[in-house]
């Protein structure tokens, strides 16, 4: 049996395991569950008040890897065990940009064997940019 109550800001938690059932991991899962259901009911804290000689259920409580503060009172321990709110649903991933495409091939043509070694730039209008030098200007694509 596993029950949750919870007033205002905190919840009381109450946990029964049969004993043949017991040390089957029943109990953990079930505190688990209830722990998930105080965080989606916003529950800043939950409480638990067990026996001091059950020493199984502190066990199980310190295995949880919450933090919990215990309070002792004659034979009784209060556990109490701050709630984390429940964590928003991660964002959807955003879109990569677009990948830039590669420009068209475009013939280039290169100036004559004469002028390549002295000039970067052939002049507009010489031979070698009309494509009709007579030196060996030739075609070529990138």
């Amino acid at each position: 049996m596993a029950n949750l109550v919870a007033e205002g800001d905190e919840a009381e938690v109450a946990l029964l395991v049969r004993d043949d059932w017991q040390r089957r991991g029943l109990g953990t899962a079930l505190l688990r569950r209830l722990l998930g259901q105080a965080e989606r009911a916003g529950v800043a804290a939950v409480l638990l008040h067990v026996q001091a000689e059950n020493g199984p259920m502190l066990r199980t409580l310190r295995r949880l890897d919450r933090p919990a503060t215990l309070e002792r009172d004659g034979s009784v321990v209060t556990v109490t065990v701050p709630v984390t709110p429940a964590a928003a649903p991660p964002a959807p991933p955003t879109p990569s940009p677009p990948r830039p495409r590669p420009a068209p091939a475009v013939p280039v043509t290169l100036p004559c064997r004469r002028r390549r070694a002295g000039a970067l730039l052939t002049p507009p209008g010489s031979c070698c940019s009309r494509g009709s030098c007579r030196r060996g200007g030739r075609r070529r694509r990138p």
